[in-house]
């Protein structure tokens, strides 16, 4: 049995929760199930999460077409965004900054 956090395989048998078997991670000291029957902890979800935002899909779509709630796809989400690193642009010592910006001018054409 491997662990499905750490991947390592210093795992036991340790209980049992609604008839499904839980496993103990010695080295990470984590509890885990071999199969969940709730679509929003399988492992998976995150990558379809971030396919759906790259997508332009919003929050309630994402959790109509995942099957989950919205709670569980901004938490999600939250959790998506810590991850992702601060890009570092270096060109011939010079920094840059990006920024978008959107004019409306009155007569209703946009300007970028």
């Amino acid at each position: 049995m491997r662990c499905k956090k750490c991947n390592s395989n210093n795992c036991i048998k340790k209980g049992v929760r609604i008839n499904k078997q839980l496993f103990y991670c010695k080295n990470c000291k984590k509890y885990f199930q071999l199969e969940y029957s709730y679509q929003s902890y399988k492992a998976s979800t995150n990558d379809f999460i971030k396919k759906l935002l790259k997508e332009g899909c919003g929050v309630r779509s994402i959790s109509r077409i995942l099957n989950i709630s919205t709670k569980t796809v901004l938490s999600r989400m939250l959790k998506i965004s810590k991850q992702i690193k601060i890009p570092y642009f270096n060109k011939f010592g010079c920094k840059f900054e990006v920024d978008e910006l959107f004019i409306k001018i009155a007569n209703g054409k946009s300007h970028n």
